[in-house]
């Protein structure tokens, strides 16, 4: 199911959902936050096999990005946390229940800064490709991605990320999703990507971090340069109780590259977490 939410602060989100009622209550829902020129589309494959195993996946447009309208007023990390925090609390939380909240590359700051907000409504953290703020090339590179979609658009934008965001064998593997990626990449409004990027090069949710108190999933894949192993096993090691998980082959886009393999470290986080909660 794909629509739109209106949200209090006037903002209009696009959401796809995955498992609707009938999967409602069964598993804990997963809402999933994608990274920056993305969209809810990141994780239709996810969505579809997990609600095939009764599991119900919402995965929002951030505002300015993927057919959420930008609107009037400036992006900013903090506007998109607040939009997934109405989103949760109006349509993710059935019963009252938590959520399993996950974060692509800039959605991981973008969940952190949720859990600030709502700590007692998520059940567990999963971060793919994230760093609790970027680092300190990667913010040069997006000061640069937003002065280049002004200047030249999308267009000119979409080719250049292709060859850094996915891992060689991919680039050969599936070029289908590859250019799915880079045609609607460069479908994107350019003005909603430039603010989404200097919003990114400029956030850190680095504070948040010590105050971490659910099961937390660091997800990389070897080939990642936004967030190298290295990097996210730090992270996951400054989070009491944080585990992590390196994708051999995959690049910044584990979802597309190994999706098979994806789902499955998913499910393992589900299952280790209901063990741990297990009396």
């Amino acid at each position: 199911m794909s629509d739109f939410l209106t949200l209090d602060t006037g903002d209009r989100i696009h959401v796809d959902e995955y498992g609707g009622a009938a999967a409602a209550g069964r598993r804990p829902a997963l809402v999933a936050l994608h990274g920056l020129g993305g969209g809810g589309y990141f994780f239709a494959g996810l969505g579809r096999a997990q609600a095939a195993r009764n599991r119900r996946v919402i995965c929002p447009d951030l505002p300015g990005s993927g057919w959420s309208p930008r609107g009037d007023r400036p992006v900013t990390l903090d506007r998109c946390a607040d939009a997934v925090v109405e989103l949760i609390v109006r349509r993710a939380a059935a019963a009252g229940e938590p959520v399993d909240l996950m974060g692509h590359s800039m959605g991981t700051i973008v969940a952190l800064k949720v859990y600030a907000r709502i700590p007692g409504r998520v059940r567990s953290l999963i971060f793919v490709g994230g760093l609790p703020a970027p680092l300190p090339e990667v913010r040069a590179r997006l000061r640069d991605r937003a002065a280049l979609a002004r200047s030249s658009g999308m267009a000119a934008v979409a080719p250049t990320i292709i060859p850094i965001v996915f891992a060689r064998r991919s680039l050969d593997a599936i070029p289908d999703n590859v250019a799915m990626f880079e045609r609607l990449l460069a479908g994107s409004d350019p003005e909603g990507y430039a603010q989404t990027a200097e919003a990114l090069a400029d956030a850190s949710a680095a504070d948040v971090v010590a105050g971490v108190r659910i099961p937390c999933l660091c997800v990389t894949g070897t080939e990642d340069r936004y967030a190298p192993p290295a990097a996210v096993r730090a992270f996951a090691g400054s989070i009491p109780g944080g585990r992590f998980r390196e994708l051999p082959g995959c690049g910044h886009m584990p979802f597309f590259e190994a999706p098979d393999a994806f789902d499955r470290v998913v499910d393992d986080h589900r299952d280790a977490d209901a063990r741990q909660a297990s009396p």
